[in-house]
């Protein structure tokens, strides 16, 4: 489960495209690592907030919205990802 945003950054001025994925309730590090993300549903169009504390209160929201949207998608495309990642051990 994850929260991706694919933009630039406008809270902290930013001018460079980027792509980021947050992991909640994940303590590895993986900075670097190649990973693999399957983009279920949009949750909300790029925004930018007065401060740091409006994103991350943000964030949280999304990341609740996200873990309802996902289970959802989990139910209804159980064989999908079953055969993902039956694929993915094949990669190993």
């Amino acid at each position: 489960p994850s929260v991706t945003n694919i933009g630039f950054n406008p809270t902290f001025g930013g001018k460079k495209l980027i792509c980021e994925t947050h992991l909640p309730n994940f303590a590895k590090d993986i900075y670097g690592k190649k990973i693999t993300v399957f983009f279920a549903e949009e949750n909300r169009g790029e925004m930018k907030f007065e401060s740091s504390e409006k994103l991350a209160e943000q964030l949280r929201t999304d990341t609740q919205k996200s873990a309802a949207v996902l289970k959802r998608f989990m139910k209804d495309n159980a064989a999908l990802l079953d055969n993902i990642k039956a694929q993915a051990l094949t990669w190993l």
